[in-house]
């Protein structure tokens, strides 16, 4: 069992990074828009897992690199999460990109850092869409973000099989939520809730949550639980208390269905 100081020193390093990531507070100018997540237009989701040392080099770029090529895709549920098609080295991490083009924003990464940390962003397609006006609003993709957590959850658990039973920090970060509309929710909500002409948007400028794992799920029934419970927040921070994030209704009553995720 830890000590009391050991824990502080752990949650020292681990605010270090959340701070240089800047993940540690909303009230920043530039909040989770530091680092890779800078290459990501309108960035609608962030994660960022820290090992319990995220000062400690365990991974190699070859090794990481060669590791991600086997990945583009993670298996989750009753579908697949397609992270990226074009691996790219850089100064911290290794990162798996998904783009239009060289010369474009990413749309989305996931990327692998030295010490074993894995960060996910997702941005432009997540982001923005059409309300029945054609006006353009903010969006949050419940569904996506809950089934892209699940994934970046599973892809740690196969890359970091050493380090499984050490203590790690989950930071969820959504940006600019103010009055943007919660969709792309569980079979059987969407009749039920219409958000673009009901529902109001979220209250809060910016959503942070920082989640202490005592150790990494163990199998893939784990990670979904913990993104469940992300989705719950989500749920929540827009004053529901009904889990939207899964299916009321179909073959997949209850349950997250991976395939009603935007890609």
């Amino acid at each position: 069992m830890e000590s009391l100081t050991e824990t502080e020193l752990i949650r020292a390093r681990w605010r270090r990074h959340l701070r240089a990531a800047a993940l540690d507070a909303t009230d920043r100018d530039d909040f989770a828009h530091r680092g890779l997540a800078a290459q990501v237009e309108h960035l609608a989701l962030r994660l960022l897992l820290l090992p319990l040392d995220p000062d400690h080099e365990r991974h190699g770029t070859s090794e990481t690199a060669a590791f991600l090529q086997q990945h583009h895709s993670v298996d989750i549920g009753n579908g697949s999460i397609h992270f990226g098609s074009k691996v790219i080295p850089t100064a911290h991490s290794v990162a798996l990109v998904h783009q239009n083009g060289d010369d474009v924003p990413w749309n989305r990464f996931v990327s692998i850092h030295r010490a074993g940390a894995i960060e996910l962003a997702l941005g432009d397609r997540h982001r923005q869409s059409l309300d029945q006006q054609g006006n353009r609003t903010k969006i949050v993709r419940l569904v996506t973000a809950a089934s892209f957590t699940w994934a970046t959850l599973e892809l740690a658990r196969e890359l970091n099989e050493e380090s499984q039973h050490e203590r790690h920090l989950l930071a969820v970060a959504l940006p600019d939520t103010k009055d943007a509309h919660l969709t792309n929710l569980g079979a059987g909500y969407v009749d039920k809730v219409r958000f673009f002409d009901e529902a109001h948007g979220c209250l809060d400028e910016h959503l942070l949550w920082h989640i202490e794992l005592d150790r990494l799920p163990a199998n893939e029934h784990e990670s979904g639980d913990i993104a469940r419970k992300v989705g719950e927040r989500i749920v929540n921070a827009w004053g529901w208390a009904q889990t939207l994030h899964l299916d009321s209704d179909g073959p997949h009553t209850a349950q997250l269905d991976v395939h009603r995720s935007r890609q």
